[in-house]
């Protein structure tokens, strides 16, 4: 059975915890003549890792990290894996938490745009080379590295393996160019790149979660039992999508139905304990998009106060109204 041990990006509070893991691994496990000294990217994650374009990651069993990952972006769509270990009684295929990990770093590598990655080992990690042949990395020699590769002193062994970016729309294709006509599209666009990094988030840390039923858990989450057509006024849906998006939810056991007793017509949802239990476990991760999200909008047209204005807008008078009334003067104008 598979682990379900959440991996998640690490911060300069976890750097004492993956010191712990990593040293006595290299040290005594491999015999790596190396030092933490020699290991300056271990002492600052954050600068190492994130701040460069790259980032680190970890699964973490309760507050104990028992593996680790590292990307660090090289520039020239090209990265570099460092520190990938597992603790020993988390390894093997039936833990999958080394398996989880590398697919963790190829996702944001696709994301990224970086197509081309290089790591370094030793020739005593025998098994570490098994595993990354498995998951199509070619064995190079170090004269195959590319000139701006961080060699690090220890490493004799050398892999590569090429990636296929993520589909990626040219800088100005035909819909960019069309300007605003288009802002439909590229709304739709963007929700559904934040809607699939929303859903590798989740990935991430071990939930099966799919982004488009959080506006009903949400709801119900905060409102507590509620009424198809309440909840349907609440996330501002139609009635047909959130009976669909209800359906979806009672077949996976997370909401429950029960008759009003005033009115043996009208359901009543809430959560079930399952439902309940996956909100708990979420709680964390919605901290995380609530954070990444607030720093991607951070931007000088703030996207969020955007959004708020033009709902205004739409509330005083629709778009379909407003361009009935530009017709409408355009004729004026015409014949007056």
């Amino acid at each position: 059975m598979l682990s379900t041990t959440p991996i998640r990006r690490a911060a300069n509070r976890d750097c004492r915890q993956i010191i712990e893991l990593i040293l006595p691994i290299q040290q005594i496990e491999f015999n790596v003549p190396v030092a933490l000294e020699n290991q300056p990217d271990l002492l600052d994650i954050e600068t190492n890792y994130h701040k460069t374009g790259g980032c680190f990651w970890v699964a973490e069993d309760g507050t104990q990290i028992n593996g680790t990952i590292g990307l660090i972006s090289l520039g020239h769509n090209t990265g570099a894996i460092r520190k990938m270990f597992v603790m020993k009684e988390f390894r093997g295929k039936e833990a999958g938490i080394a398996q989880r990990l590398i697919d963790t770093l190829t996702l944001y590598a696709r994301e990224a745009g970086i197509t081309d990655i290089y790591l370094g080992s030793v020739d005593s990690m025998k098994a570490a080379h098994r595993f990354y042949e498995r998951n199509g990395f070619i064995r190079i020699s170090k004269n195959e590295l590319p000139a701006y590769f961080p060699l690090m002193p220890a490493d004799n062994v050398f892999y590569h393996l090429h990636l296929k970016s993520s589909i990626r729309l040219p800088q100005m294709n035909i819909i960019d160019q069309s300007g605003i006509l288009a802002i439909s599209t590229r709304m739709q666009r963007l929700s559904e790149q934040m809607r699939k990094d929303a859903q590798m988030i989740y990935k991430a840390h071990g939930i099966e979660f799919e982004p488009k039923w959080f506006p009903v858990v949400y709801t119900l989450h905060i409102k507590g039992v509620l009424s198809v057509v309440e909840i349907a006024a609440e996330i501002g849906y139609s009635h047909p999508s959130t009976i669909s998006l209800l359906k979806e939810l009672e077949k996976q056991k997370l909401v429950r139905s029960k008759k009003d007793k005033t009115d043996d017509r009208k359901r009543l949802i809430q959560l079930s304990a399952k439902g309940n239990l996956l909100v708990e476990q979420m709680k964390p991760v919605w901290e995380l998009i609530t954070a990444t999200i607030t720093e991607l909008t951070n931007t000088t047209n703030n996207l969020m106060k955007a959004i708020e204005e033009v709902e205004e807008q739409m509330k005083k008078q629709t778009f379909f109204n407003r361009a009935m009334r530009l017709v409408e003067e355009k004729k004026n104008y015409l014949n007056p």
